[in-house]
Parts: C-alpha cells; sequence; structure tokens
C-alpha cells in the first residue's frame, strides 16, 4: 500500500465543505508521516505548501472534531475485522509550561506547571496490535479551581474529571452498536475504578464489557469481609509464569504468581444509591518476588464471564494490553513531539494534534503489525518504490528482489536508517527507532526514483 493510498482511506470521510480543504487535509498528513518529529509548517515540502498550512488552520471550516471524526470512521472499518477489540483509554499530561503565550492552558500538578490534559482511547487487537484513537477529549484546569480537591468530591460525576472515564465509555458504546459481531472491552487502570462506570454497564443493552483495576477495598454483596480479604483465600486458585516488562532501570523479568478467580458483587457505595453490580474478580499476587523487587499484584475488575482459569489468563493478557497506550503517549510526546509544538491559538493546536495523533498511530501500527506478522508482504506497508530504495540502501546493491520482501526484514532495514543496533536475532525494532527511519524513507525513495528513472511524487490536488 502507498503512502497515498493509506491517508487517502484514513482521510476518507473528512468533509469541511470545501474540496480544497479536504485535500489540503491529506497534504498536510503526508507531509507530517514524512516528517514527524517536524511541526505542522516546518513539515511542508515548499512554501507553498507551508502558506497553505496557514490558510487551512486560519479557516473558520477547518476543526480539529472533523479530523478526529475521519480517522475515528478508518478505525472503525478496521475493528471490524476482528472478533475482540480492547479500547484501552488513560490520561496524559501535555507540559507547556514554558510557552506562556500558548492559550487555554490550566495547571498540573502545581500552578507553575501549565499545560492540557489529554484523555484518548486507542482501539487495540488483543494481539496489541493499535487499530486507532477515538473519544479524543482534551482539556485544561482553572486556576480557580487549585486547591480545592476536597470539594470536588461532592460534585456530580458530569462535573468531575472522573467523568471521562463514563465519556469515553459511552464512546465504546456507541461504536458497539454499530459493530454488533465485534466484542469491546472497554480496558483502564485503577483510576477508573468509579462506582458510576460499572453502574453504567447495566444501562445498556449489549454494553462494552470494563476490564480496570481495582483501586478500592470495596464491600460484597453478601460477604462480610471485603474485596482483597475474600480475593486472599478465593478457590479456584492456580499458579502460573508471567513476564514482568522492563521497568525504568528494572530489567524484564519472569515472575512466578498466584492466580484467583471468583464472581462477585459489588456493593453500591455508602454515599451513593444504586444496586450491587455483578462482576468478576482477578487476582495475581506474585510468590518469592527477587530481593529489593516489588511483587506483582494486579486486582482486576470485568464484567466479562470468568468461570475457567483459560477465562482468567485472558482477562491478563487483555489488561497487559493496557500498556501499550503508554507506548502510543511515548511516540506522541518524542518521535512526533508534540511537546514542541509552538502554536498558540488553542484551535490551531487542536488541529495540530489532530495530524500528530495519527501519524503516531500510524508509526505504532505499522511496528506491530511487522511482530504480528512478520511474514507477510511489506507491501501491506510499504509502496514497492520505498520497499525497494530501502533495499538498494541496506544492501547497498542496484539489484531487488523480482517478489516483495517480508514485512520483517523490510521493518528491519527501516529501523537501520533511524539507528537500529540488532544485538541479538529476537531483538525487534520499536516504534521510536522506526520513527526515525520513517523520516528518512522519503529522500531515499525520492533519490531511487530519481536514478531509476521512476515517478514518484505523492500528492493530492489541492
Amino acid at each position: 500500500m502507498t503512502t497515498t493510498q493509506w491517508i487517502e482511506e484514513e482521510l476518507d470521510t473528512v468533509n469541511f465543505k470545501d474540496a480544497r480543504l479536504d485535500a489540503r487535509s491529506k497534504t498536510i498528513l503526508l507531509d507530517l508521516y514524512n516528517s514527524p518529529q517536524s511541526t505542522l509548517y516546518g513539515s511542508s515540502a515548499d512554501e507553498a505548501n507551508a502558506k497553505g498550512v496557514y490558510r487551512f488552520q486560519a479557516n473558520e471550516k477547518t476543526t480539529s472534531k472533523e479530523i478526529h471524526q475521519a480517522h475515528r470512521q478508518a478505525s472503525i472499518t478496521r475493528l471490524k475485522s476482528h472478533s475482540v477489540v480492547l479500547g484501552v483509554n488513560d490520561t496524559t499530561e501535555l507540559d507547556f509550561t514554558t510557552q506562556s503565550q500558548k492559550e487555554g492552558v490550566g495547571y498540573l500538578h502545581t500552578k507553575n506547571q501549565q499545560g492540557f490534559l489529554l484523555h484518548p482511547m486507542l482501539l487495540l487487537t488483543p494481539e496489541k496490535v493499535p487499530l486507532g484513537t477515538v473519544d479524543v477529549n482534551m482539556w485544561s484546569r482553572k486556576e480557580s479551581d487549585f486547591g480545592k480537591k476536597a470539594q470536588r468530591a461532592s460534585l456530580p460525576i458530569e462535573e468531575k474529571e472522573s467523568y471521562r472515564w463514563i465519556r469515553a465509555y459511552r464512546e465504546l458504546a456507541d461504536i458497539q452498536s454499530q459493530c454488533p459481531n465485534t466484542q469491546l472491552i472497554s480496558v483502564s487502570d485503577a483510576e477508573s475504578d468509579i462506582y458510576e462506570l460499572f453502574s453504567e454497564t447495566q444501562t445498556l443493552e449489549n454494553a462494552p464489557h470494563v476490564l480496570l483495576r481495582a483501586h478500592h477495598n470495596r464491600s460484597l454483596e453478601n460477604e462480610v469481609q471485603k474485596l482483597w480479604p475474600y480475593m486472599e483465600t478465593a478457590t479456584p486458585s492456580f499458579p502460573v509464569e508471567m513476564v514482568v516488562p522492563r521497568k525504568g532501570k528494572q530489567s524484564s523479568r519472569t515472575a512466578q504468581v498466584q492466580v484467583s478467580y471468583s464472581a462477585i458483587e459489588l456493593k453500591a457505595p455508602a454515599t451513593k444509591e444504586g444496586n450491587s453490580i455483578p462482576c468478576y474478580a482477578v487476582y495475581i499476587r506474585e510468590i518469592n518476588p527477587p530481593d529489593g523487587i516489588e511483587p506483582l499484584s494486579w486486582m482486576l475488575l470485568t464484567t466479562s464471564k470468568v468461570t475457567k482459569a483459560k477465562h482468567a489468563l485472558k482477562i491478563i493478557r487483555w489488561y497487559a494490553a493496557r500498556w501499550q497506550i503508554e507506548i502510543f503517549f511515548k511516540i506522541l510526546k518524542t518521535s512526533c513531539k508534540i511537546l514542541s509544538d509552538q502554536t498558540h491559538k488553542n484551535g490551531h493546536f487542536e488541529i495540530n494534534l489532530a495530524f500528530k495523533l495519527i501519524v503516531a498511530w500510524r508509526i505504532f501500527y505499522a511496528t506491530m503489525t511487522a511482530r504480528e506478522t512478520p511474514e507477510a508482504s511489506c507491501e501491506l506497508l510499504f509502496s514497492p518504490e520505498e520497499w525497494k530504495a530501502l533495499w538498494c540502501h541496506d544492501y547497498q546493491t542496484a539489484q531487488t528482489p523480482q517478489s516483495p520482501p517480508s514485512i520483517e526484514e523490510i521493518v528491519r532495514m527501516l529501523a537501520r536508517l533511524g539507528g537500529y543496533k540488532q544485538s541479538s536475532k529476537n531483538m525487534l525494532p520499536g516504534p521510536l527507532v522506526l520513527a526515525k527511519g520513517f523520516a528518512i524513507l522519503p529522500a531515499i525513495t525520492s533519490m531511487f526514483c530519481i536514478m531509476t528513472k521512476q515517478q514518484h511524487c505523492p500528492s493530492f490536488a489541492v
């Protein structure tokens, strides 16, 4: 698939009610994909395109919402071919403390830290291949609200920041209604452990399942003990090995854990009205962790059925995919350099962010597709000119294969452009080094086309 083809598909439904703006949005995405670390202006292929970016941002018809909606629709199209899709959602900070002229920012941890809070939902296959982002929610805090956390506790859920979890779940429920043949699962961390989210699952027919890590030691219906003490002695229980990913300076390791699971009913908090919520708990505890290492301990709550050991293992695998959104945030900030955005006008920044989110997704998608289907044809992700240029550059030859190589082989060549050093056969390139390769690829592809007298000038009529 050529670059212009996937961009055409991604923004197929974009509609600014002006064909020139629709085409310009695709040109902007193309230029930004070819230079993900640049600004929208800096990534422009020439001065005319740079002026086009300014006119696009300033036009009253262009909004970030339309870009998000087009990507959302393309993501839904992708997920329909899967039987199960995870909707992983989380919040990250966009810190613009050093940009005093940026409009719309609010405080973060302190009054001196200024920026936005971003809460997207990343759609993933259970094999961790990202399908796109939906429900991109960005907001800022008012300085007048600083230090009033205790007062906010009495507010209705709709007026709290925690409402973002409800909003994301309702977005997933809307997608579920459009995709009856795909089971959607909302996956989130301990911050989302609020009663209202569980209650939401009881109000919708064919509602998406919820899977989250528990934070509160909740009371259980028909039980004297609370959640943690109850699950300490719950049966069935069985041992299993789990790979704990690298964290900071701690290397990846294999942990011996005990897994318990049980059907439970969560009581409504004493301060809230509501019925008890039937669900399932899966409790993972590490046995004999290494000295100086905090033992692995997850208390997972889900509305997805867990009546067998294989169900519990599936839930653990699904929750482990939650880490992918952290990688996605890292791509957005490190490879796409969203925090280097110098746009002052709030609406303009939101447009920039919308494009950068699509580019970050595509880099991540290429990374995980290469891992999931390494033997597939590289033309699933690369045009003939792109993979041939990589081949000739990597092997320092003018001869190319008669048939396309595998995705894995070409992705490794792309990674080597970005500085990838393969220390072992099983070591796979990550998204950050691939992003560097993607930034160099257009130049060597252009030179390849010049030297072989092929026409390769991807563009959209503006």
